[in-house]
């Protein structure tokens, strides 16, 4: 069963946030549900559904940019329209959107593209680094982290609580993501993760417990890798 909008960020979106710095950085906070109108008037006093953004970066009491989240369910683009409608309205230039497993993809409306990104991961030597690294750098100057020293400060989390043969999976698809980049841990490349390492997702259900049983392994473990540096 896939999250609601609501689980979405708050299992796969908020850790993201706080592990780019955001609200742990000194003079950087998220706004959430940040108020952009309170509803047009409709008579009788009433007032139409007001507006908000899901979040709202902020830097040094300077709002540097809307994240529109939706259910993990929906594509990326789905809140593309109202991030770029927000943006106009508080004068913001950069959006992000995304639905928990993909968010750079939703960028390159305003600001950052991935493309933008990747040539200043190239300048600061950061093409071994996840672009949330990169962003982070951007906004704070904060100096980036490869992909394998993420998986070593986190791999005992990632671990706990899951027996050998999971455990086994678990560092296979930490290999591919730190060879590949974070794309790796998107949900629709379980089965061929499975498949590119135990012939067939079949044999794969077999030793590891089921499909259920792997997918709660491939999701749970990943709040752990982005808990921070």
């Amino acid at each position: 069963m896939s999250r609601s909008e609501a689980q979405t960020r708050l299992d796969l979106i908020d850790p993201v946030i706080c592990a780019a710095g955001w609200s742990v950085i000194d003079g950087s906070r998220i706004s959430v549900e940040h108020p952009i109108t309170q509803g047009r008037l409709v008579g009788g006093g009433r007032r139409a559904q007001p507006l908000s953004a899901d979040y709202v970066l902020i830097y040094r009491n300077k709002k540097l940019a809307i994240i529109e989240a939706k259910a993990e369910k929906y594509p990326i683009s789905e809140g593309r329209p109202q991030a770029i409608d927000y943006a106009e309205r508080l004068q913001v230039r950069f959006i992000y959107c995304t639905n928990g497993k993909g968010l750079l993809q939703g960028l390159g409306e305003r600001g950052y593209g991935e493309s933008e990104l990747n040539e200043v991961a190239k300048l600061i030597k950061a093409e071994n680094s996840d672009l949330f690294d990169v962003l982070a750098y951007i906004a704070f100057s904060m100096e980036p982290i490869t992909r394998v020293e993420r998986v070593e400060m986190h791999k005992a989390e990632v671990f706990d609580g899951h027996n050998d043969k999971l455990q086994a999976f678990l560092e296979f698809v930490l290999g591919q993501y730190e060879k590949q980049g974070i794309n790796e841990l998107d949900q629709a490349k379980l089965p061929s993760l499975l498949e590119l390492k135990y012939n067939s997702t079949a044999d794969a259900s077999a030793q590891l417990g089921g499909i259920p049983k792997i997918r709660d392994a491939f999701v749970g473990f990943q709040k752990y890798l982005y808990l921070g540096n």
